[in-house]
């Protein structure tokens, strides 16, 4: 089972790293930030079965992403749906390469519909106000369909906000909220 939930995150787009490390703490009695991400995702899914879209922010190093990725490890563990890992990058040029084929709003359709999706770099800001609208209705899309969103960055809370827009930011605030992700640079550990 361990190496099957390894290869479906990262064919969900988890870095293998991310991926494998997750799988320990899933199956482990962890009390690491991420295992605290898994208990906040536990205690969201109850108080909003309906969906809630979250902001995981926090300086560099300190484990958003691989908080995420076990928050994914646990969705998928607890057979609540489908699962999505995309960089904000990636994500745009998703909808670039997709509006060059005419394909935009299948594409839009696909991404809204995946039941906890994780989107991380938010701190890279939309180029264009066309990826500015797209990622709210995107976002806006997801909340009204009752899934689930993680959103990851660097940015303080206000900037997070600003940059998902008054409608999503009113929405995240609502269902979700902004957590912070504090503590040891794990990249700089040891050295």
């Amino acid at each position: 089972m361990v190496d099957t939930l390894n290869d479906i995150l990262t064919a969900c787009g988890a870095y293998p790293k991310h991926a494998s490390k997750a799988v320990k703490i899933v199956y482990s009695d962890a009390t690491t930030p991420s295992a605290k991400v898994m208990e906040l995702m536990c205690s969201a899914k109850k108080s909003h079965p309906d969906g809630a879209i979250f902001g995981l922010i926090g300086e560099r190093g300190v484990g958003k992403t691989q908080a995420a990725v076990c928050a994914m490890a646990w969705w998928y563990e607890h057979k609540l749906g489908s699962i999505r890992y995309l960089r904000f990058a990636e994500l745009c040029m998703m909808f670039r390469d997709a509006m060059k084929q005419g394909r935009e709003l299948e594409n839009l359709h696909t991404i809204q519909r995946v039941d906890l999706l994780v989107i991380d770099e938010m701190d890279k800001r939309a180029e264009t106000d066309h990826e500015r609208r797209t990622l709210s209705t995107l976002l806006d899309g997801r909340y009204g369909l009752g899934r689930w969103t993680i959103l990851i960055g660097n940015d303080s809370a206000e900037e997070l906000m600003t940059a998902v827009g008054p409608t999503v930011g009113s929405r995240m605030n609502e269902s979700g909220g902004v957590r912070v992700l504090d503590g040891q640079n794990y990249r700089e550990v040891g050295r």
